[in-house]
């Protein structure tokens, strides 16, 4: 998957549960969340994450996917996307 394929589909997802969120902070903090998983998934001994060659990384396994999402909510709350409006906003549970 590369960068578009990730952002076009967590967009997506947000669309379902929110009606107002800053798409801005979001597209900005899905590079350092994929940067987060490279370096971990390149350190980490098991072969399906790390070939020796290429990180193996899809939305569409469960694992990977709730790591990306954990790193991309510390993301979005470091870039000072942990409020929205009036109301403090948990993005990812």
């Amino acid at each position: 998957m590369n960068e578009k394929e990730i952002e076009k589909i967590v967009l997506k997802w947000l669309a379902n549960y929110w009606e107002e969120y800053d798409e801005g902070i979001i597209k900005a903090s899905i590079r350092p969340a994929l940067c987060r998983i490279e370096k971990n998934f390149r350190a980490a001994a098991s072969r399906r994450l790390f070939d020796g060659e290429k990180v193996n990384f899809s939305l569409y396994h469960t694992v990977s996917s709730s790591i990306f999402l954990y790193y991309l909510s510390r993301e979005v709350y470091v870039c000072g996307g942990g409020y929205f409006g009036s109301g403090y906003c948990v993005l990812f549970e």
